[in-house]
């Protein structure tokens, strides 16, 4: 696996693809250091897209047969996803035999450089708290305690 770590937006822009996600969530679900079969993960990741869907969330990709939807999960993983991911740094994946690794267990701050000042906001952001003091005017509760959706008129 590569020893640079990809950009904060890189991870983002990982990040936001839905198949992308349940593959990590595939990986991270084995524990570290364990080689899984491409044809393990799509198969598992294929069940997570018909369970979305199922739930009225997604879109129906409109497969009768689950084994064509897994074979297009397969083939979009190969080509297209984990290729990403491990150029990335973020596994190891062998086209030619087709298995998949993650060394570590998934993590912004294993993924994300040291020196990137973000990191910190962006687990105040994820905890919903406000280290940044946005919104805070030094202590005058009234600025930052009216809540428009309250009907409060201070």
């Amino acid at each position: 696996m590569s020893q640079t770590r990809p950009s904060l937006d890189t991870v983002f822009e990982l990040l936001a693809d839905r198949r992308r996600r349940y593959a990590l969530y595939c990986l991270a679900a084995v524990g570290e250091d364990r080689v899984l079969d491409l044809d393990d993960v799509a198969a598992r990741v294929a069940e997570w897209e018909r369970e979305w869907e199922a739930s009225g969330d997604g879109e129906d990709a409109g497969d009768s047969d689950s084994g064509d939807r897994r074979e297009r999960v397969r083939v979009d993983l190969h080509h297209n996803h984990l290729p990403r991911l491990a150029d990335a740094g973020l596994v190891d994946y062998d086209a030619r035999t087709g298995t998949v690794r993650n060394w570590e267990a998934p993590s912004l701050d294993r993924w994300v450089p040291d020196e990137s000042d973000e990191l910190p906001h962006l687990r105040a952001l994820l905890a919903n708290e406000n280290v940044m003091g946005v919104g805070n005017d030094g202590g005058n509760e009234d600025a930052t305690s009216s809540d428009p959706e309250d009907g409060d008129d201070r």
